[in-house]
């Protein structure tokens, strides 16, 4: 069943095509990985899919819905997160505050509401922060929770980043990069909590350089190439393509 659907997806930088016509699928329940070349266009993909750019031609459709030109807080409210490349957390605000944080724009609207406290305000609260401490308990961080986030190692930001992306309760989850630049126990740990979080109902779609994360983690794999898909299957048939073996190796 399809969840997401990507039809004829262009995006230009200056007359370079970024994403060249791409049109493809993330399925209910899979884990999709996106592999290609540095600069192949990767992020910019991820990027038009949340809304931090608008696509030049194309479409996106998120379980029925249009969402090619929405702001990236009203995918968000639809139910698709992201991590980015780089970490993005609040490194003067503890963990716990950072989990909060996340969650805010998906709980009571109404400033008079939050002002006088009201009791639905307060219970949201409650139950955030039960929330917060559950996902910090999945990966090991809850004895951080009142840690400075400025404080935490490289690879608990990114443990971090990816528990931030799960306080929405999200249906589909569009993971960039999340084992760069961490050790291999780290990275041991990052593709466990993956599994697990699939086998909870939640979607994946991630970017990966590794390519021993992208064959043990995913169904299917998307690769691009100057902006263009030059392949699509299973990692067994991925891994054999020709293409894909041009690409990597031939430039």
């Amino acid at each position: 069943m399809k969840m997401l659907e990507i039809t004829s997806l262009t995006k230009r930088f200056f007359g370079y095509k970024a994403v060249n016509n791409v049109s493809t699928e993330v399925r209910k329940g899979e884990i999709l990985a996106l592999i290609g070349p540095n600069g192949s266009g990767k992020t910019t993909l991820f990027n038009c899919i949340t809304g931090f750019l608008q696509p030049d031609t194309g479409s996106i459709h998120f379980n029925g819905v249009e969402i090619t030109d929405n702001a990236p807080y009203k995918i968000s409210r639809l139910g698709i997160a992201r991590t980015f490349q780089l970490v993005r957390i609040f490194p003067a605000l503890n963990v716990l505050e950072n989990m909060l944080i996340a969650i805010q724009d998906h709980q009571e609207r109404s400033f008079f509401s939050r002002i006088i406290r009201s009791p639905r305000v307060r219970q949201n609260e409650k139950l955030a922060k039960e929330k917060a401490l559950d996902l910090l308990s999945f990966v090991g961080l809850e004895d951080l929770q009142n840690e400075y986030a400025k404080n935490l190692s490289y690879g608990q930001r990114k443990l971090l980043t990816f528990v931030l992306a799960m306080m929405p309760e999200p249906d589909l989850v569009l993971l960039d990069e999340p084992a760069a630049a961490v050790n291999p126990t780290m990275i041991k740990h990052i593709k466990q909590y993956i599994r697990d979080l699939n086998n909870l109902g939640t979607t994946i779609f991630l970017i990966e350089h590794n390519m021993d994360v992208v064959m043990d983690l995913a169904d299917r794999i998307i690769v691009l190439d100057y902006g263009s898909i030059i392949a699509e299957g299973k990692p067994e048939e991925i891994k054999e393509n020709e293409k894909v073996i041009e690409a990597y190796f031939g430039h």
